[in-house]
């Protein structure tokens, strides 16, 4: 079971928590970046529904994770995201992330749990 690209879009749900203002400069990034990103992804994305984040209330970012279009577009984005530099060749996002994801460990482990706990259990159970 692969699970690098959810444990990812997992800690994304952290930072639309903790750091909402982060989260939508993530997400904008992502946003502009699919079109190139999701070349090596078979995608069915729909663009018109991935929800312009301008208008979205910051407490309803963390369940744009929850719908499949906006939640392909976070995910192929992954590594432009966590690679990204600045023009003084600092990280645009990679550094932030890591230090949101360090100050909520605790929370990141309920959310991965919960996750990984919703998708096994049904073939534990079947299985």
């Amino acid at each position: 079971m692969k699970t690098a690209g959810t444990s990812y879009l997992e800690a994304l749900r952290v930072i639309a928590m903790y750091e909402p203002e982060f989260f939508a400069k993530i997400y904008m990034f992502s946003y502009e970046r699919f079109a190139e990103d999701r070349a090596s992804y078979h995608l069915t994305t729909d663009l018109s529904l991935v929800p312009d984040i301008k208008k979205i209330p910051k407490e309803r970012y963390p369940t744009l994770l929850d719908k499949n279009d906006p939640r392909q577009v976070l995910h192929v984005a992954y590594g432009s995201i966590l690679t990204a530099k600045d023009e003084n060749n600092g990280y645009l996002f990679r550094d932030k992330f890591m230090e949101i994801l360090k100050k909520h460990e605790r929370e990141y482990e309920e959310v991965l749990l919960k996750h990984f706990e919703k998708h096994l259990t049904p073939l534990i159970e079947n299985g």
